[in-house]
């Protein structure tokens, strides 16, 4: 998909939106949480849910729960992986595209505490899509650690990894993907999906739903709520209504899909990328199959940095603007068709556009 296109510029303007600072809430710590399981599929995400009569819980409790299980101490690590999935109408080739490139979700290590950034993103296969970079073409799943404004940009599957030392104060504001057009979720803090949700339930305007059956005959528990954005000209903006439908283990309470509401303009034949507009409500969500929180103690350090395999080629560089924009080489493109040959025969990879 075209950075130019209308979903592309939904997703930006949706990353945009909405960086407020969080209201640190003093919580109890809790014990790390995972979700396990396999992440559901793009293709197939949508999932039936059934409404079951509300539990005895209290909604203090139940609210207050919520809260200490997306509330992380200075000296941790949070770690989730989720997966995003939009209701914005996609162009035919998009659709296209989107349900024949299925992908694992993308996975984030990152230290809560104050000060520079540190964190460690690991992005799986897109089994459409090569990425290039510096000159090196990655065939495979990649992994990017960023601490003291020096980035580690590593491909196991390719056997190289580039390091980027000295980079600009500005670097520690270059925060990592997350969710693709999620950072409404946010509030200020990119590096956290689940954001908005802490805030909305400091405040009070979260209501506990009482629990549903998720897939697989899993318990989950529905907190519920809306708050108002403020759009259009700056001088007079209008407000907006958002609606949040938060989904949460009813044991762990660690979150489990966080979906969001509103209406906005969309183009009304997603084929034509310049023609009217409509407006409609579009629903983003947020699929999380892992979340939890660790200790950043010694054994965990680990967790923040990429430790390349033995034989690895090791490029390091200062900072070079100039240098991600290198094209391959002949040899690096013939070495990267070798691979990219026998993972389509092998059926792990549909094409090779690059």
């Amino acid at each position: 998909m075209s950075a130019n296109d209308p979903y592309e510029q939904h997703r930006a303007a949706f990353a945009a939106e909405l960086r407020r600072v969080t209201p640190k809430v003093r919580t109890r710590r809790r014990r790390a949480l995972a979700l396990g399981g396999a992440s559901v599929a793009l293709a197939c995400a949508v999932t039936a849910f059934v409404v079951l009569a509300p539990t005895t819980d209290s909604r203090l409790n139940v609210l207050g729960e919520a809260q200490a299980a997306i509330t992380a101490s200075p000296d941790s690590i949070l770690h989730f992986a989720m997966t995003y999935e939009s209701t914005y109408p996609l162009s035919d080739a998009d659709r296209t595209t989107t349900k024949e490139c299925p992908t694992q979700p993308p996975e984030l290590w990152r230290a809560t505490t104050d000060g520079p950034p540190r964190y460690r993103l690991r992005l799986p296969m897109n089994p459409c899509i090569v990425n290039e970079n510096a000159g090196r073409i990655i065939t495979g799943a990649l992994e990017i650690a960023y601490a003291d404004r020096t980035e580690k940009f590593y491909a196991e599957n390719d056997g190289f990894m580039l390091v980027t030392t000295d980079l600009p104060a500005e670097a520690d504001e270059q925060l990592p993907f997350i969710m693709p057009g999620g950072a409404r979720m946010t509030s200020g803090d990119p590096k956290d999906p689940v954001g908005r949700i802490r805030e909305l339930l400091a405040e009070g305007k979260l209501t506990d739903a009482g629990e549903i059956q998720g897939p697989r005959g899993r318990t989950l528990r529905r907190l519920v709520g809306h708050y108002t954005e403020l759009r259009g000209d700056p001088k007079a903006p209008k407000p907006w209504p958002v609606d949040v439908d938060y989904r949460v283990d009813a044991e762990t309470f660690a979150p489990v899909t966080l979906a969001v509401t509103s209406k906005m303009s969309v183009p009304k034949d997603p084929d034509r990328a310049l023609g009217p507009t409509v407006h409609r409500r579009i629903t983003d969500t947020a699929r999380f199959s892992t979340y939890e929180t660790i200790p950043l103690t010694k054994e965990n350090e680990h967790l923040l940095t990429i430790t390349p395999k033995p034989g690895t080629d090791v490029i390091t560089a200062r900072d070079r603007p100039a240098t991600s924009a290198q094209k391959p080489s002949a040899t690096e493109r013939a070495r990267a068709k070798k691979i990219l040959d026998a993972q389509v025969n092998a059926g792990i990879r549909k094409r090779t556009d690059w």
